[in-house]
């Protein structure tokens, strides 16, 4: 209700400002500029929020409040150098200029309240603000609950669609963020785990880090129940580290924590079913469920976790996130006679390749 809220209020009051303090050719140009600023944002706060966490500089909001600054600023600068390029005597008539900057004030405000609620679902605040999109105790994560005019997913649309075309990197925000709401919402449900690492928080192998998983898991609760892909997918083994170096923060986590990236040409989201604990046996723990990794049996300061994965048909694995600030790109997937043998829990996790750390963008360190 707050949100809902606040929202209006947000709106109304561009609109009022557009439409008393504007032109409708600026406003127009103002929706641009908002939306190219949340992109710089998103691409750069991660960066920024880096060093101050190097620095020991607010930890826990860094990130939010890299984006927030980064977001402030970049529309800071853009709004200035239009005020010289864009002269204010350009208008199209009073009834026309009326209507436009009305229109166009209440979109900026719809894309200003999804830019702030994204920047606050970074914020360690609690799992319902600035509303609850999930329920903890049995989350829906495709048919989530969603703010009026649902101005946060208006938002990350607009962002998506920059982030395929002429902003577009080796790791764009639609491919590596496919769901971004889910997966930061999801990242906060269980309130005991950390939500983000101090470091580089995983690893993944060089090589033989994805493959077809083998027949006969069992469910390590119900030996009886073999464990068996989704409708329409295949069970595949995404093999990730957790390093001893962030122990403290990445030990203990959540499967929805876990997002695995799925591509075609497009992206998918898909969160393991659960991962290998023993020879045979796999443990499928709820989305929100806190799980604890013990230290024995790290290997090059590394504790190897085999995900079991639904992979939807015609997709492949290609980046594996975690918390709120990891992302390992994925090795190619082999075929099951290439496979390395599974790394279960209970046994300590033996690697067959060397470990690749994961940098905040997914590149290769």
């Amino acid at each position: 209700m707050i949100c809902n809220l606040a929202i209006v209020v947000v709106m109304i009051g561009f609109a009022v400002y557009m439409i008393t303090s504007s032109t409708f050719a600026r406003a127009f140009v103002s929706i641009i500029f908002t939306i190219i600023a949340g992109v710089i944002a998103m691409n750069f706060c991660e960066s920024l929020s880096g060093l101050l966490i190097g620095r020991e500089i607010i930890p826990d909001k860094a990130l939010a409040a890299s984006f927030l600054v980064i977001f402030v600023v970049a529309i800071a600068l853009m709004e200035t150098g239009m005020g010289y390029l864009l002269p204010k005597s350009l208008e199209f008539g009073h009834i026309p200029e009326m209507i436009g900057r009305g229109v166009c004030g209440l979109v900026m405000g719809l894309l200003a309240a999804g830019f702030i609620l994204m920047a606050l679902v970074v914020a360690p605040l609690g799992a319902k603000y600035p509303y609850q999109r999930f329920d903890r105790n049995n989350p829906q994560i495709d048919s989530p609950d969603k703010p009026l005019f649902n101005p946060d997913g208006f938002a990350v649309g607009w962002m998506k669609v920059l982030s395929n075309g002429s902003l577009s990197g080796k790791t764009n925000f639609a491919t590596v963020h496919a769901d971004f709401l889910t997966q930061m919402y999801l990242n906060r449900l269980e309130r005991k785990v950390p939500l983000m690492t101090e470091g580089q928080g995983i690893s993944v192998p060089r090589e033989k880090g994805v493959w077809l998983g083998p027949e006969g898991l069992k469910n390590l609760d119900d030996p009886n129940q073999s464990v068996r892909a989704s409708s329409g997918a295949r069970l595949m083994i995404v093999r990730m580290g957790i390093n001893s170096s962030a122990w403290s923060t990445a030990s203990k986590f959540t499967l929805g924590q876990v997002p695995v990236t799925c591509t075609n040409g497009k992206a998918r989201i898909i969160y393991p079913d659960g991962f290998v604990h023993s020879a045979d046996s796999v443990r499928m723990p709820s989305l929100t469920e806190a799980i604890n990794i013990e230290r024995e049996g790290l290997k090059d300061n590394v504790k190897w976790i085999d995900l079991v994965v639904s992979v939807p048909n015609g997709y492949t694995p290609r980046y594996v996130g975690f918390k709120q600030n990891n992302i390992a790109a994925l090795s190619e997937p082999v075929l099951a006679d290439e496979a390395p043998g599974l790394s279960p829990i209970t046994g300590g996790g033996q690697a067959d390749s060397e470990p690749k750390e994961s940098g905040e963008n997914g590149e290769e360190e």
